[in-house]
């Protein structure tokens, strides 16, 4: 007895050992996908709330700022102080965004820096100018967007007045009313022969 009660013993005991290292392999897995899950997450708020906290992304976000205003320049969709205010306040943000930069440059190097490449002193502005910028690349592309479906309908107009001919449109008078157009004759001036009453005009001048 005492013999198998060893026996069961040591099987147990083996077989909690053996269960051991599979059980930390699954709570392994499970705090991963947990800490992976966690980490797209986080990005996935970040990009829908603060899309711009690094100065790379500032980099980025001036440069498409900048595209967007050389595609209205191109295209001539600003005139006039509608062009000026855009200009002033798009150079307005070039300085703020220069002013960020030496900020930065003249900092020494933190954790959050060196790990995450972000600046929790300048998180405020940078946070302040993108803000500014995505509001100003509204409006220019609004403006763009104006210009391009105007000049979309004045070649539709252009085309359709150039398929028109006077043909074309005797046929859809005929369409319309049912009656042809009659052609008109050229006008003649008649000599007038002796005895005609002269007219009025020239009465008057006598």
């Amino acid at each position: 007895m005492l013999k198998l009660a060893k026996d069961d013993m040591s099987e147990l005991g083996i077989s909690a050992v053996c269960q051991a290292p599979s059980q930390t392999r699954t709570g392994l897995v499970v705090i991963a996908l947990v800490i992976n899950a966690g980490f797209l997450l986080y990005h996935y708020l970040r990009r829908l709330y603060y899309p711009c906290l690094t100065l790379y992304e500032l980099d980025n976000a001036q440069k498409s700022l900048e595209e967007v205003f050389d595609a209205a320049n191109s295209a001539s969709c600003l005139h006039g102080r509608e062009s000026e205010e855009v200009t002033h306040a798009k150079l307005c943000l070039d300085g703020r965004a220069s002013d960020i930069r030496s900020d930065s440059l003249q900092r020494p190097p933190s954790f959050w820096n060196t790990r995450l490449g972000i600046e929790i002193e300048l998180i405020p502005r940078i946070v302040e100018w993108h803000t500014d910028a995505e509001r100003l690349k509204k409006d220019i592309k609004f403006s763009l967007a104006q210009i391009i479906v105007e000049r979309i309908t004045r070649h539709r107009i252009n085309s359709q007045l150039s398929e028109i001919t006077p043909t074309t449109v005797d046929a859809q008078i005929v369409a319309n009313t049912g009656r042809e157009v009659a052609p008109q004759a050229p006008l003649r001036h008649r000599s007038r022969r002796p005895g005609d009453p002269m007219p009025e005009a020239a009465v008057g001048t006598n």
